[in-house]
């Protein structure tokens, strides 16, 4: 059974360190964070990309999705 508090995201490019990025507790929280948020924070079903992450991967990223350690929130 997926654990969605201990999941995290993780981009890569070919040319920079990979970065995980933090977990928004909603997409109105994400302001021009790198970071991810659930689609319902109760029941999740789906990930989405703050506005500002989407912007910032531009292609050749490599998403990986981490699971079993604490989710990074959003400070």
């Amino acid at each position: 059974m997926l654990d969605p508090a201990k999941l995290n995201l993780d981009i890569s490019a070919p040319s920079a360190p990979k970065r995980t990025f933090p977990r928004a507790p909603t997409q109105a929280a994400c302001g021009d964070q790198l970071a991810w948020f659930y689609d319902n924070p109760v029941a999740p079903a789906q990930i989405h990309l703050c506005p500002a992450a989407c912007d910032a991967i531009g292609g050749g990223e490599t998403v990986e999705i981490q699971l079993g350690c604490d989710t990074l929130r959003l400070q």
